[in-house]
């Protein structure tokens, strides 16, 4: 098919080709295009707006408005191919993108890290908190907290600061308050001491005085409870734990073998320790007593030289036989007295229920002959009582038996047939120059018990 122009075309004449469409096209093309660039300066402007930097911290704004700026211009440079992705493949687009998304970033991790400080704040403007608070190792998080974010490397560009570390509630360590030792003593206060330990010092021979030091302590019973309160408070008050903590093992370990009867093995166990320590012994009298054996021993010391100077003139008029037996009798009395004060002393009870320090003198033939009752009752032992006093024990019988006390397992004493005589009738009644079976008789009046000889017993004494 034949392509047929107009003649006109190429003839001359008046003809003129009408370029006004050609102008509008332009001008619309123009328009276009500036409508794009507004929409695109639009665009840079609305999207400045949603990167709002209100609120960041003032050390992270250096490399936020260096990231502004660096997307601004990428933008402005490459504003043709972020209008129109297809000319590069959209890689403008995308790189325009991600320095924006790095822009939120930043704003958004100052913020919170902005927020992040608030646990330091609210801990250090509370007085209570703040004067328990650990504030050096706080006071180096917060620092590394402050550090900003990013720092620019040698070519200029920021990068992030291997020196900033976000604030964490962690970083807050607390002190415990300080121990209050009185209100720990407190939690032992009601438990008592029930065990009395009696020392006695030797007799000072100038004053004839020696000292005795009664001292309480807690029994079994009361250590266990002891320990389990301690081990209690040290589960639930920090305070102690740091005493626990604090104290060397190797200073309670054999006194906690002694108290308890076990190795010592954990903390628990320390604790436990630590607080009987405190409170084991107490001394609940010191009494400088005065021994009246000893000061009556001094005394007849004293007069032995003239005792035995009239034996010995006695001796002269032929009475050497009754001397003899005299003072074999004072050096019998005397001897088993000197004995007896070598032993560990007991504690006995007089009749009238006071508790006394004595001490056991071993009997023998003469001593049992001479101390027995009218009937024919032999002594079940002799005591050193505390004046100085010798006194026979009998033992109280129950049809013909001895009879026990069911809850000590120890036999009763009679202390109606039991009197107490000093050293000199001791020595006398030995000897057989006095009737000591009088002496009993007028103590005991009408007894009636067995003439078996009962063994002494540390057990009649107490």
């Amino acid at each position: 098919m034949a392509l047929n122009n107009d003649a006109r075309l190429f003839s001359g004449g008046n003809e003129r080709i009408d370029i006004r469409p050609h102008i509008q096209l332009y001008a619309q093309l123009k328009q276009r295009e500036q409508a794009r660039n507004d929409a695109f300066d639009e665009y840079m402007r609305n999207i400045n707006m949603k990167i709002n930097p209100a609120g960041m911290r003032y050390q992270d704004m250096p490399a936020f408005e260096s990231g502004l700026k660096k997307m601004q211009d990428f933008g402005i440079q490459n504003r043709e191919a972020i209008q129109n992705p297809r000319k590069d493949g959209g890689v403008a687009s995308m790189q325009f993108q991600q320095l924006y998304q790095q822009q939120l970033n930043r704003a958004a991790s100052s913020k919170m890290a902005s927020e992040g400080l608030k646990p330091f704040i609210e801990v250090n403007t509370d007085p209570k908190k703040a004067r328990l608070l650990n504030k050096e190792k706080a006071m180096k998080a917060v620092q590394a907290h402050d550090q900003p974010q990013e720092i620019q490397d040698e070519t200029g560009e920021f990068v992030p600061n291997p020196n900033f570390r976000p604030f964490n509630p962690s970083d807050l360590e607390f002190k415990n308050d300080p121990f209050d030792q009185n209100k720990f003593d407190k939690l032992f206060e009601k438990i008592n001491r029930n065990e009395i330990e009696i020392k006695e010092d030797a007799i000072d021979p100038n004053t004839m005085k020696q000292k005795v030091t009664k001292t309480s302590r807690f029994d079994q019973k009361a250590k266990d409870q002891i320990g389990e309160i301690a081990v209690t408070e040290l589960h639930e008050n920090p305070s102690f734990q740091d005493v626990v903590k604090s104290l060397n093992p190797d200073d309670y370990k054999d006194f906690y073998k002694k108290e308890f009867g076990t190795e010592m093995k954990d903390e628990g166990d320390l604790a436990a320790a630590y607080a009987l320590k405190r409170r084991q012994d107490k001394i609940v009298e010191i009494e400088d007593k005065e021994n009246a054996y000893a000061r009556q021993k001094a005394i007849a010391g004293l007069n032995h030289a003239y005792r035995l100077g009239e034996k010995q003139f006695a001796h002269a008029l032929g009475q050497a036989d009754e001397d003899e037996a005299n003072l074999w009798a004072k050096d019998n009395v005397e001897t088993k007295i000197a004995n007896a004060m070598k032993t560990t002393p007991i504690v006995y009870t007089d009749s009238d229920g006071n508790k006394k320090l004595g001490h056991d003198v071993p009997l023998d033939t003469y001593w049992r002959k001479a101390f027995a009752k009218p009937d024919g009752t032999y002594p079940a032992g002799m005591r050193l009582t505390a004046e100085g006093q010798l006194q026979p024990v009998f033992v109280e019988y129950e049809n013909g038996v001895p009879k026990k006390d069911p809850k000590t397992g120890r036999y009763n004493e009679d202390f109606s047939s039991s009197t107490p005589h000093t050293v000199e009738d001791a020595i006398l009644a030995i000897s057989g120059k006095a009737g000591t079976k009088q002496l009993n008789k007028e103590a005991s009046g009408n007894i009636k018990g067995s003439k078996k000889s009962t063994p002494a017993k540390r057990g009649v004494l107490d």
